[in-house]
């Protein structure tokens, strides 16, 4: 009886410290977007900005950049609820000026996928941090039944 209850001991011990051990934390991970991110394109430059509010929200802005004029494309808040991480834009003309949510699905290797497969176009939302200084982004769904996909690749300016 000593031994079991000797080895129920350990059991419970060994448990307890493996429970304790801190697990990633995916939204401190994405602190990686802070800052300032560009993309040349042959038609306009894209201008991304990401900036720490505080530990539950991140604040982004895209703008498209054509010569002297500065239009802002986009807001977006990174927000850490409860019930998971959202990816959650405004989308100038579209949506009516609605945010429209996007659910954290999977965070792997610097990979973060965002998913809303109720929204019509993108259901996905994908950025991938893993190389210094870049910054890759992705949109797709399907379009009039046709899997489509857009892809963003920055580097960073500050």
């Amino acid at each position: 009886m000593k031994n079991i209850t000797s080895l129920l001991a350990i059991f419970v011990m060994a448990f307890a410290i493996t429970s304790c051990k801190q697990q990633p934390d995916t939204f401190k991970q994405l602190r990686t977007l802070e800052g300032k991110w560009l993309m040349q394109t042959p038609e306009s430059t894209m201008l991304e900005v990401w900036e720490i509010t505080n530990d539950t929200l991140y604040s982004g802005k895209s703008y498209s950049i054509e010569g002297a004029d500065t239009t802002l494309s986009e807001t977006v808040q990174l927000l850490k609820r409860t019930d998971g991480i959202y990816y959650i834009p405004t989308v100038s003309n579209q949506n009516g000026g609605v945010p429209i949510p996007f659910k954290l699905i999977s965070s792997e290797a610097g990979v973060f996928v965002f998913e809303n497969p109720t929204h019509d176009f993108p259901t996905k939302i994908t950025y991938k941090t893993g190389q210094k200084n870049k910054l890759s982004a992705s949109i797709s769904g399907k379009i009039n039944g046709e899997e489509r996909k857009m892809g963003f690749a920055y580097e960073r300016v500050k």
